[in-house]
């Protein structure tokens, strides 16, 4: 039952490491270079505090779509994982 446990917590690691690779990989191929490395920053930040991550692709994701500029990209995401943080401090 043990190996049945770690083996299953280790196939959700990989897929969970894919996932986040592929979301990595949407954010390089629709922004510009220094856009994405910023974009990423705030993703490696949001992943080391704890915070879903999720959201703030869908941000930056949204925000190309919508042919906004890097900056105010940057700045949505940023405001995002800021409210995140509030979020994570006021509820536990």
């Amino acid at each position: 039952m043990r190996y049945l446990m770690r083996w299953l917590a280790g196939v959700v690691m990989l897929f969970g490491a894919a996932v986040a690779g592929a979301q990595d990989a949407r954010l390089q191929q629709r922004l510009d270079a220094a856009t994405s490395a910023q974009v990423e920053a705030i993703l490696d930040s949001a992943r080391a505090a704890g915070l879903p991550t999720r959201s703030l692709t869908s941000k930056a994701l949204e925000g190309a779509s919508k042919g906004a500029p890097g900056a105010r990209i940057v700045a949505a995401v940023s405001r995002l994982a800021g409210s995140l943080r509030s979020a994570r401090s006021v509820l536990g």
